[in-house]
């Protein structure tokens, strides 16, 4: 099968199936996963595409769930809850522990690729410590300019990255995306309406046909066809599209 019709129809119905029957919301995360940065110049970072995904149940776990079926279909993916106790206690960005000699690693230390899914739903009460600020704006540049400085205490060097964000949370994200897509469920969320959509989704997946996910994903995200492979990927999409668009601005779905 043509991986263009396969990316297009078998991975969206997932999507559908765990967005709770949202058809544009699954075909802006399946954009979302198949972006990849393709020309920097200065502070331009052409292809990345970061995704705010808001109004997103509260129930059963959803985000970790959502970032479970993440990992599954892609080759690398990360997860990061928010929480107050991550931001102040957690390093995210490398620092040189100069008695040791050597670059402890942080949380946004990531390889090119890699899915990052932060679930912004797990913040609760707190105040954000003068580190927990310094994360946050690492994390910030991170998905505005995908750029990570490494921490040398005495100076600081700026590193270029590739980690598509995706941000998931109750209302609209405290922090920057190129897109917010609120989602609207086919259906009342009920109590056990999250546990059977993804039940479903689960039930429908089996090792081959994980295995031939991942190489649509390897296909799609080479370097030297990344450029033609998203043009046509695209073009396929809204070819026919299923729902029409309901938001008046681009990369704001929302009727306030």
């Amino acid at each position: 099968m043509f991986p263009l019709d396969f990316v297009k129809y078998e991975l969206w119905f997932f999507y559908h199936q765990i967005l709770i029957g949202d058809s544009l919301a699954a075909d802006y995360l399946i954009c979302h996963l198949v972006s990849r940065i393709y020309l920097r110049r200065d502070v331009l970072t052409l292809g990345k595409f970061s995704v705010n995904l808001f109004n997103v149940p509260l129930n059963e776990n959803y985000a970790k769930r959502l970032a479970t079926i993440v990992q599954l279909l892609v080759d690398k993916a990360h997860y990061l809850p928010l929480t107050v106790d991550n931001f102040n206690k957690l390093n995210f960005v490398p620092k040189k522990d100069y008695e040791a000699n050597r670059l402890v690693s942080g949380a946004l230390q990531l390889s090119a690729g890699t899915h990052l899914v932060l679930d912004e739903t797990a913040m609760g009460a707190g105040q954000l410590s003068p580190h927990g600020l310094k994360n946050l704006t690492s994390l910030g540049s991170l998905i505005s300019w995908q750029r990570l400085e490494y921490d040398f205490q005495y100076h600081q060097l700026e590193f270029p990255s590739d980690v598509p964000c995706l941000v998931v949370s109750e209302g609209r994200s405290m922090l920057p995306s190129d897109c917010q897509v609120m989602l609207r469920p086919s259906e009342p969320v009920g109590p056990n309406v999250v546990r059977d959509r993804f039940a479903e989704a689960g039930a429908a997946l089996d090792a081959a046909l994980l295995s031939r996910c991942e190489f649509k994903f390897f296909f799609l995200t080479r370097r030297n066809l990344l450029v033609k492979m998203k043009f046509l990927f695209l073009l396929t999409l809204f070819q026919a599209p299923r729902v029409p668009l309901r938001h008046p601005s681009p990369g704001v779905r929302d009727d306030g």
